[in-house]
């Protein structure tokens, strides 16, 4: 079958020159679009025809410290204790300190662990591989019972 178009009318000769040149120009945009900006920049011209550009410090802006609020003042009591100094030679009758909790402590029975049995180990060598169960699982009940549970 004869084509009904010129060679100069088909699109497909020209395909691949046409993506790069948009290739080209989405570039271009990417390019522009990151170099846009609104930066002044001071040039100035020095007697020797040499541009130079001035760059603007920019201070850092201290921090206002504000004063810590006063603490407030707490009252301590003043307590007197009358203490005794009892000599070295001096016998001191022994004195039992009742406690709250004496009566909980007397309900409180200790736990003692039972003495560990000793069982004796097997020694397995390592370097062997089990290819087959010496009692393989089973469902609870048999297979009957499996198939009931699974129905």
């Amino acid at each position: 079958m004869r084509q009904k178009k010129t060679d100069r009318a088909n699109l497909e000769n020209g395909k691949g020159l046409y993506f790069l040149m948009g290739l080209v120009v989405a570039l271009a945009a990417v390019f522009v679009a990151f170099e846009w900006g609104n930066s002044d920049v001071l040039v100035a011209e020095d007697d020797r025809n040499i541009v130079i550009e001035e760059v603007e410090d920019i201070q850092i802006t201290p921090q206002e410290e504000e004063p810590l609020p006063p603490e407030p003042e707490v009252e301590t009591p003043v307590v007197v204790e009358n203490l005794q100094i009892v000599e070295d030679d001096v016998k001191v009758a022994d004195v039992t300190i009742a406690s709250v909790d004496d009566a909980a402590n007397k309900l409180q029975q200790t736990f003692t662990p039972p003495a560990p049995t000793q069982r004796a180990r097997e020694e397995v060598a390592e370097d062997h591989i089990f290819e087959y169960l010496e009692e393989m699982p089973e469902f609870p009940g048999g297979q009957a019972a499996m198939m009931k549970w699974l129905s």
